[in-house]
C-alpha cells in the first residue's frame, strides 16, 4: 500500500533508488547508470545496481511494450522534406548506435544483436522478441491529445471507481479511436 503523493510519477525513481530509498524501479536498462552515476547518482552503489526483465508465465521474461514516440510529419506543413529528412536522420544507423551505446535499444536487430550480451541491457534486448505495442490506429492521436488516459488515472485518483473510470475512458476510446484526424 503506497501512501505516498498518488499524483507521483516515474520521472525521478532512479533518484530514489540512489537515495536508497527503493530496492527495485520498473524502467528503462539506461536508467541504471542514473542511479549510480550522474548529477544526483550515488557512486556506492557502483556494483550493486542490475537490470532483469519481469518473470512471467511458463518461466518466460513477461512480454514487454516496446515503443516510444509517433514520429511524423503533418501533412499540412510546408517543410515536411525537412520534417522527413529529421525523422531518416533520427532514426538511421549512425544515431542508433549513439542510442545503443547509452543503453537505449536501436530500432532494429543488426544493432540490437550486440546488446543482448551485455549485462547491462541483455535482459531488455533479449525480451524484443516476445514484445509488443500499441497497434496504429487513425484516432490515437486524439486518444493522446485529450488526455484520456492520464484523465482516467485522475479519476481513480480523486475517488471514482476504477469501473466507472475505465469504462467512462473506454466509451471515449471508442468514440475516437477509429476516426481519421
Amino acid at each position: 500500500y503506497n501512501k505516498g503523493d498518488q499524483l507521483k510519477d516515474e520521472q525521478d525513481h532512479a533518484n530514489v533508488m540512489a537515495n536508497e530509498k527503493a530496492a527495485v524501479i520498473y524502467g528503462q536498462a539506461w536508467e541504471a547508470g542514473s542511479v549510480t552515476g550522474g548529477e544526483n547518482g550515488n557512486p556506492k552503489l557502483e556494483g550493486k545496481i542490475a537490470t532483469a526483465g519481469m518473470p512471467g508465465p511458463e518461466g518466460k521474461a513477461l512480454p514487454s511494450f516496446i515503443g516510444g514516440s509517433d514520429l511524423a510529419t503533418i501533412s499540412k506543413s510546408k517543410v515536411q522534406d525537412l520534417g522527413e529528412e529529421w525523422i531518416s536522420l533520427f532514426t538511421n544507423a549512425k544515431s542508433m548506435e549513439v542510442l545503443a551505446s547509452k543503453n537505449i535499444l536501436p530500432n532494429n536487430e543488426k544493432q540490437l544483436e550486440p546488446l543482448k550480451a551485455k549485462p547491462e541491457t541483455a535482459a531488455i534486448a533479449n525480451a524484443v522478441p516476445d514484445a509488443w505495442f500499441t497497434p496504429i490506429a487513425p484516432g490515437w492521436a486524439s486518444i493522446e491529445k485529450e488526455e484520456i488516459l492520464e484523465n482516467l488515472l485522475l479519476e481513480i485518483l480523486k475517488g471514482s471507481s476504477v469501473a466507472d473510470a475505465t469504462k467512462k475512458a473506454d466509451d471515449k476510446v471508442n468514440a475516437l479511436i477509429n476516426k481519421k484526424s
